[in-house]
């Protein structure tokens, strides 16, 4: 995905940009439910899957080929619901301490 890699200069110390070739690690693929492509019945060829990490969850799914606009606009929708999230959690436990 030559978007995605050009995204990853454009966000870097923002995000971080990981690749996993499912056919490689279907370990992993299974775990965060993608289809491998050689296992995949339905058709000669699956669609490249983004998951989203913040704090080591998973929070949201890019499925499917996206322009590099579309893409962009959907990770800083993510960053800034991230950061909001991120600021929440941290006043909770600030409270429970």
């Amino acid at each position: 995905m030559p978007d995605f890699d050009a995204l990853s200069d454009e966000y870097e110390g923002r995000l971080e940009f990981l690749k996993v070739n499912a056919d490689q690690y279907p370990d992993i693929a299974s775990k965060y439910g993608v289809k491998v492509l050689s296992l995949c019945s339905v058709c000669m060829m699956c669609s490249p899957t983004l998951k989203l990490f913040c704090e080591g969850r998973p929070i949201a799914e890019i499925a499917g080929y996206v322009s590099k606009t579309s893409l962009r606009e959907q990770l800083d929708r993510m960053l800034t619901k991230s950061k909001d999230h991120l600021e929440q959690s941290s006043v909770s436990n600030d409270l429970t301490a």
